[in-house]
Parts: structure tokens; sequence; C-alpha cells
């Protein structure tokens, strides 16, 4: 990309004092997964919309930081009809301006955004799609806008060359110093030292909500995986005069939880279904108290109602977050859980407790999942 075509690319937004910013929706997640579409379509037809309608000012802009869908090769039809449903809902009260920048889920290959997701929005009123860097006046400041790049010194060049005189920066990147998540440090990507040159730097991509000098890496609105435990989720309102922030967390998506199962059966019922109700939930089998408990006493707690839930063995006392996986369709589970406590250091009754264990709550669990 040569970064020269796009410096004249210089649009104004008169009389324009706020922006909503939003980044890494993520659109058919999980394969097109139905039960994310309704997460997603929950989230913003009956939290963010809500919220923009009640707090909305005439002159507020919505900004969107990239990866709009989560697939780089094909959308569902479904997940399509979702993006535009929520997208035509927005323009409807950001009538001054809705601004997507393309991030890397949004575009089909690694050297070039020409071909990409977003563009099935562009025939919705009032949204502007920027492929390429540009110069942008929003109210009364500049923004420089800089889409998905792969190469990460192409990056450096476009920031060098564009970036002068502008007061805000907004992109989708990776930047060293930042984590993917709470364990993983970034390292590639510019340097934090590259964007000092800006009053703030505003960024999606990473979905670790996270600042570091005058960045801010704005995090995705919900939780997606495992790796989001303990992260703050909710969408930032810039006021472009002064730079003030406001935030909005999202109390209102399914969560993703760890909890002991020797503290599960120590609460109440009503506690309970107040955590198990919409939340994904990793449960960790600790010790015979776990292993000995029967299947009735924990299913009676959440009184046979149909649950998110995972189960995992502690292993010397540590309970670190698991990433997620790609499982093959093919996977069997149950012989993968056995391989596995066949592989521990416990004795043979221990270990055939346990399997016994998980094999049974995975089946019970299983058959409430049917009956939907």
């Amino acid at each position: 990309m040569n970064s020269k075509l796009s410096t004249s690319m210089k649009v104004k937004f008169d009389n324009i004092k706020r922006a909503w910013m939003i980044t890494d929706i993520h659109l058919g997640v999980r394969n097109s997964s139905n039960e994310w579409q309704e997460i997603q379509r929950d989230y913003f037809f009956n939290f963010f919309i809500p919220l923009v309608k009640k707090e909305y000012k005439p002159g507020d802009v919505l900004l969107v930081l990239g990866d709009v869908f989560d697939s780089r090769n094909a959308i569902n039809l479904k997940v399509l009809c979702l993006g535009i449903d929520i997208f035509e809902a927005l323009s409807k009260i950001f009538t001054d301006g809705i601004l997507i920048i393309l991030g890397n889920h949004d575009v089909w290959a690694k050297n070039t955004n020409d071909i990409n997701s977003v563009r099935a929005l562009k025939w919705i009123p009032n949204i502007h799609i920027y492929e390429e860097p540009a110069s942008l006046q929003i109210g009364s400041k500049k923004f420089f806008a800089m889409p998905w790049r792969k190469d990460h010194e192409a990056e450096k060049e476009c920031i060098q060359a564009m970036g002068p005189g502008n007061d805000y920066m907004l992109c989708h990147t990776d930047i060293q110093g930042f984590r993917f998540n709470k364990t993983t440090e970034i390292e590639e990507g510019c340097a934090i030292d590259e964007f000092k040159q800006f009053e703030k730097v505003f960024s999606g991509h990473i979905h670790y909500s996270q600042r570091v000098k005058n960045i801010h890496m704005l995090g995705s609105p919900y939780q997606l995986t495992r790796s989001d435990i303990g992260n703050p989720k909710g969408v930032t309102v810039l006021d472009i005069n002064t730079g003030t922030e406001t935030y909005f967390e999202n109390d209102h998506s399914p969560k993703f939880i760890k909890m002991k199962f020797s503290d599960i059966l120590e609460m109440s019922p009503s506690r309970l279904n107040s955590i198990f109700k919409s939340n994904f939930v990793d449960i960790y089998l600790d010790g015979e108290q776990s292993l000995n408990a029967p299947i009735s006493t924990f299913m009676d707690l959440l009184d046979g109602k149909y649950i998110r839930m995972d189960f995992h063995p502690i292993l010397d006392g540590k309970d670190d977050v698991i990433e997620d996986l790609e499982v093959d369709a093919n996977f069997d589970l149950l012989k993968f859980v056995k391989d596995y406590v066949d592989s521990l250091s416990y004795n043979e009754d221990t270990k055939e407790k346990m399997y016994n264990f998980i094999s049974k709550l995975y089946k019970t669990t299983e058959q409430q999942e049917y009956q939907i």
C-alpha cells in the first residue's frame, strides 16, 4: 500500500461533539454459532442500542474500530442479516455518521483491504467505510484513521507520513508492550513510542481492554473467550473537545466464570441460579468431596435448568484459565477424559471415581441440552 495515495482522503464531519467507540464485534464468531448469534443480537438490541438511545446527544457519531465480522472467508447468511439489522438500527440514531475502519477479520487477503466483508454495509445510510488510511476532521479535532495492515513496517511508515498534525488516532493493530491476555505480552507491531505524537490513540484488535500511556486498547464489547475472565467490557464515549472519556460497562452479556465444585455445593439454589443463568461456567473438581458428591445433589441445586458449563480437574492445586480450543467434529470428549484421567498420578480408585463423576455429569447436562 502506497500511503501517499491516502493523504488526500480528507473528510469533514462538522458540529460533532462526541464519539462513541466500539470494536471487535466479531459477528458470526464460533463458526456462526446460533447460540452466539443470539448473544450478539441480545447485546445490541437489549443493551447497546437502548443505552445509545438513552445517552445520545446531538452531535454524536459512532466509530467502529474493526472486526465487524468474524470470518475472513465467507459470511453466513443469518450473520449477514444480523449485521444489517444492527447497523440499520444504529444508522437511524447516528445520523451524523457511523465511521468504520477495517480489522484483520474483515479482510480476505493479507496484502490488500480491497476485498472485505464490511462492504456489505455500505448501502446503509450514514455509514462511511475506510479501507485505507485517512485524515478526518471530526468536530474540532483531526483524527488519523489507520485500518488493519499486516505489514508492521508499512504501518510505521504510514504513521510517520500521515500522523503529524492529527490530534487523535484510530487503528486496528498490534502494539508492542500490550497484552493479548493477562499472561501473554505482544511482541510484534509498532512500539508504544511510535504513537507519542498523538494526544490519544484508540485501537481495536486486542480483545483484552487495557491502557498504556496515551494508548487505549478498547477491547471487545463482551467476553468472547476464557481469556476475557476478569477483564472489564463496555463501550467508551469520547468528548472530542476535552478528551474526556465516559465508560459504560456491559453488565448484560454472558461472562466466563471459574468456580470450584466444593464452593458450589455450599451455595444456595438462588445464588447458583443467578450465576449459572446466562454465563459460561468452568467447574473445577477439587478433591474427594467433589468426586463423592451425588450427581443429583448438584442438579437439584440448579433447579433442573439447562446451563453452559465445562468440568476440569485441578492439577497440583492450580486452576489456571483453560484457553478455548478448536475441536474436531469427531472429537470424543469422554475418551479424551478417560485417557487424561488414566495419565494422572492418583490411585486407581480415585481415578475411577473422577472419571465416573465427570461422565455422569456430562451425560446429564447433555440430556438437558437436547430438551431446550
